[in-house]
């Protein structure tokens, strides 16, 4: 199955249709096409994917397998979790309002086949109000909102059955937890006790095989896969409550209203989705948002460290011969450099800005106690080096720190046994002696 192929059966599934008059998917009886974050959903295709720079500000290219597991939901994982919710709730109301009215009605149970009469035999207490009472209480289901019937979550890590897995995808039914709650109002509504029981019946026969043997009346399912896992963990959750209510539509399907679609073919590209991740670029709005470290890291290229002298005199050298006195720098040249400078080229440039005065000997040399008579740096730090390659600064610096670091490590190896020398280094023995 090809990747534009298996996006285009997945979300049919859910009942939407292809736009006919432009690209995108439109909602039953709807010419406005779906959009994700005011743009519109579209599928890779190489058209899309040849003219995407000139539309990239309208459109949303749907491509999930590029699903980036170390950043939050993405925004079409967003849009396809109400995408599932919605299409679930559509199909589940209708097949509970078609059983409750049959169940309701003798008369149409009459032309029904054997396996037909054993499902509704499992049904009692119904009548006209049953039905009314259940279309009452859909009415004052949101499937965003607070009241919802069905609903789809992903958690990070989990186990079904005793398997330990880095997705699990779950669907959730709050509408029948709110029934086994109430006593004689749900949702605002007010409903009959074995009105309560009827709708109990209902859940139970179209969930036998899942959420009816959960006592938190939720399907679970795990999953290990290494691409797109939430994306994954989603549809395979999605399929599982939707092939129990089509399992239970089969039954009925030349006597009840028909659900949004009963083909889950699609699925098998589950199993391809590395496949697919290769064969379509990346697009944005499928990898998932920043994480809050993600949002905060610097987003610039690296600098040469630049090593500030101390302002302090140090002994020995000729701030004190001088006086204290500095020598002004000269000057910082500027104006951008036209072409990225060689370090043979950097080295003439500090020497051509150094001046060589007795006095202005401080600026790079030093008689330090570990020294040699020269400073590690030995030109001047006051030329603009913007357009240089970093990266060649810092080989450089690195080569040296490493040189001078192995040749005072050996002078102090060396100074350790010289008695003027000595300095206190008792270990403290109270946290007077450690301030």
């Amino acid at each position: 199955m090809q990747p534009v192929d298996f996006y285009r059966e997945l979300l049919l599934s859910t009942g939407i249709k292809e736009n006919q008059d432009g690209i995108g998917f439109v909602t039953e009886g709807s010419s406005v096409p779906l959009t994700v974050k005011k743009k519109v959903l579209v599928l890779p295709t190489e058209e899309i994917q040849a003219n995407y720079n000139n539309s990239q500000d309208d459109i949303q290219v749907f491509h999930p397998a590029c699903e980036n597991v170390m950043r939050k939901d993405s925004e079409v994982f967003n849009f396809l979790k109400k995408l599932y919710r919605a299409s679930l709730f559509i199909d589940l109301q209708q097949l509970m309002l078609d059983l409750a009215e049959f169940s309701a009605d003798n008369s149409k149970q009459g032309k029904m086949n054997k396996r037909q009469r054993t499902i509704l035999s499992l049904l009692s207490e119904f009548d006209e109000k049953t039905k009314l009472n259940l279309e009452k209480v859909f009415d004052k289901i949101d499937i965003n909102g607070d009241t919802k019937a069905i609903d789809l979550t992903v958690q990070r890590g989990g186990e079904v059955d005793g398997t330990r897995y880095n997705r699990v995808g779950m669907v959730r039914i709050p509408f029948w937890k709110d029934l086994e709650e109430a006593k004689d109002h749900i949702h605002g509504v007010k409903i009959r006790k074995k009105d309560i029981e009827a709708y109990n019946q209902i859940l139970n026969v179209i969930f036998s095989d899942t959420a009816a043997r959960n006592e938190d009346r939720v399907i679970t399912v795990g999953t290990n896969s290494s691409t797109a896992p939430s994306f994954v963990a989603l549809t395979l959750a999605y399929i599982k409550a939707k092939e129990e209510i089509i399992r239970v539509h089969d039954i009925f399907k030349d006597k009840f209203h028909d659900i949004s679609s009963s083909n889950l073919e699609w699925q098998e590209g589950l199993n391809e989705l590395n496949v697919y991740r290769g064969l379509i670029p990346m697009y944005p709005g499928n990898e998932g948002e920043p994480t809050i470290a993600e949002s905060k890291e610097r987003k610039r290229l690296p600098e040469p460290e630049v090593r500030e002298e101390s302002s302090r005199p140090r002994a020995n050298s000729h701030h004190l011969n001088n006086g204290g006195r500095h020598t002004p720098a000269k000057p910082i040249n500027e104006e951008p450099l036209t072409k990225p400078l060689t370090w043979a080229e950097i080295q003439q440039k500090r020497y051509e800005n150094k001046s060589y005065r007795r006095d202005d000997r401080d600026d790079g040399r030093s008689n330090g106690r570990y020294g040699n008579g020269r400073s590690r740096n030995r030109y001047g730090n006051n030329i603009d080096l913007s357009d240089v390659d970093p990266n060649l600064i810092q080989e450089r610096e690195a080569y040296y720190h490493d040189r001078d670091h192995r040749r005072g490590y050996r002078d102090r190896y060396d100074d350790r046994y010289r008695r003027d020398d000595r300095r206190d280094v008792r270990r403290p023995r109270t946290l007077n002696d450690v301030r």
